[in-house]
């Protein structure tokens, strides 16, 4: 009897170091604990809370893996659209330095209608000193002084008034890539015709005080000119930039130096001329 409770005690002992051990081992070694967890899930069926810590770790360093490549693929797109922003920010910038040179175009007009507007008033002080003269012939008509003054300034008036107008209100269409050009060629068209109609009428005034005066060449040269077409102006644009831009400098000196890039094929829009015949 005395023996078989020693022997319990040894028993009980050993199973209670036994036990003592493999709980220190557990905590002490990583390994241990997980042959511990799967031999408890193996037998019992049952999820550890080892296990569960395990499955919930790889579940969320796979979502962190999954929402890494999510900003990886959100940081491109942020690239791209930079990338798209500052191409953007440089048409911007170009087109600003194209109203630029419009806007000096259009102060070198103004110049021109003030000059012209000079000319008009030389013209009408002359007609002061020649009051004695009460009729001339105008445009094959008798007519008072007061009234081929009056006829010449309105016409000319109406017509720097029609011209401004259009300048100003094509200047956004002349800024427009490529198929401004089409719009330049159009005003160039209608000042060169102005031009010509305004010295015409000029000259019919000069020619009723002045009967024996000869024709101005410079008003057959200006309205001897044309306007290119629209292939021919982009043509010269590809093959000589630079003379281009020299040439336009020669009539307008504020316009500063510029290197122009290689310039790619595009089509310019016909433009119906009719309105010049």
């Amino acid at each position: 009897m005395r023996v078989f409770r020693v022997t319990r005690a040894v028993i009980l002992g050993g199973l209670f170091a036994l036990s003592l051990s493999l709980n220190v081992a557990t905590v002490a070694f990583n390994s241990v604990a997980v042959l511990v967890s799967g031999a408890y899930e193996a037998v019992t069926g049952a999820a550890s809370v080892l296990g569960g810590l395990r499955r919930d770790a790889d579940n969320k360093t796979k979502k962190i893996a999954s929402m890494s490549d999510d900003l990886v693929a959100k940081n491109r797109r942020i690239a791209s659209m930079s990338d798209d922003l500052e191409i953007r920010n440089r048409r911007m910038a170009s087109m600003s330095d194209d109203l630029v040179v419009k806007d000096r175009r259009i102060a070198a007009l103004s110049e021109d209608v003030a000059l012209r507007n000079k000319q008009v008033v030389g013209l009408t002080d002359e007609v002061t000193e020649l009051r004695q003269a009460k009729t001339l012939t105008y445009r094959g008509q008798r007519r008072l002084v007061g009234e081929a003054v009056g006829d010449t300034t309105t016409r000319v008036s109406r017509r720097i008034a029609s011209a401004a107008a259009r300048s100003a209100g094509s200047v956004a269409a002349e800024a427009i890539p490529v198929a401004g050009v089409a719009v330049v060629l159009g005003v160039t068209a209608w000042e060169l015709k102005d031009a010509c109609d305004t010295m015409q009428d000029l000259r019919e005034l000069d020619l009723a005080f002045n009967p024996d005066t000869s024709l101005d060449p410079e008003v057959s040269e200006v309205c001897g000119r044309t306007v290119p077409s629209g292939e021919e102006v982009w043509q010269t644009v590809k093959s000589s930039p630079g003379k281009a831009w020299a040439s336009a400098r020669e009539h307008l000196p504020d316009l500063p130096e510029l290197s122009m890039p290689e310039l790619p094929e595009f089509s310019v829009p016909d433009i119906n001329w009719r309105f010049w015949d």
